[in-house]
């Protein structure tokens, strides 16, 4: 049921949980690290407009990309970024065959608190500081949450590869494409 309209801050929208669980479309790796800090445990799928084919080139090229996005942020956020990788408190993934152009955020909160966000705002500065137009909806109920925790699991499931610290830490993924996220899954399924 549509309730209200009303103006939030980010802080607002995502303070006062414990996990996210992210679908984006792109981002913007600053963003990221401080919406981070508002989280004990963080999964993050990238989704990619140019994948629109399975090819191995389109992929490999859409993970390095994505890992080099990671690799410019600032040491200490890089930092953050890596003992939260190593802890196992984030895992980022980057689409593999399939397109994702969702933009969602699922949150809890130990105490049981659930809320969704979703509507056409990236994980980006520019999305959630009114940089530009977009639409925002929120829902604080549980069903929401299932539903949309379920979607986030089965794309995380079919269509991603958890991208490692070892691979964040590489300097130069096209001079190591064994460290991109992708090179796993080909080992594994023995191409």
């Amino acid at each position: 049921n549509f309730a209200e309209v009303s103006s939030v801050t980010v802080d607002e929208l995502f303070g006062g949980y414990d996990e996210l669980y992210a679908i984006t479309y792109s981002s913007s790796m600053g963003f990221i690290c401080d919406i981070l800090e508002n989280f004990k445990y963080a999964e993050i799928i990238f989704g990619f407009e140019d994948l629109i084919s399975d090819s191995l080139q389109e992929i490999i090229a859409f993970q390095t990309i994505t890992l080099e996005k990671l690799r410019e942020e600032s040491n200490k956020k890089k930092l953050d970024l890596l003992s939260r990788v190593e802890k196992e408190a984030l895992k980022l993934y980057v689409s593999r065959d399939k397109l994702s152009h969702e933009k969602t955020y699922i949150l809890k909160a130990e105490d049981g608190r659930v809320r969704v966000i979703t509507g056409s705002a990236n994980m980006s500065y520019a999305a959630f500081q009114g940089k530009q137009r977009e639409t925002i909806i929120y829902f604080d109920d549980i069903e929401a949450y299932k539903w949309y925790f379920e979607t986030f699991r089965n794309l995380k499931e079919s269509s991603t590869d958890d991208i490692s610290r070892k691979a964040i830490e590489i300097g130069d993924a096209k001079e190591n494409l064994d460290n991109l996220p992708i090179s796993e899954t080909l080992k594994v399924k023995k191409t």
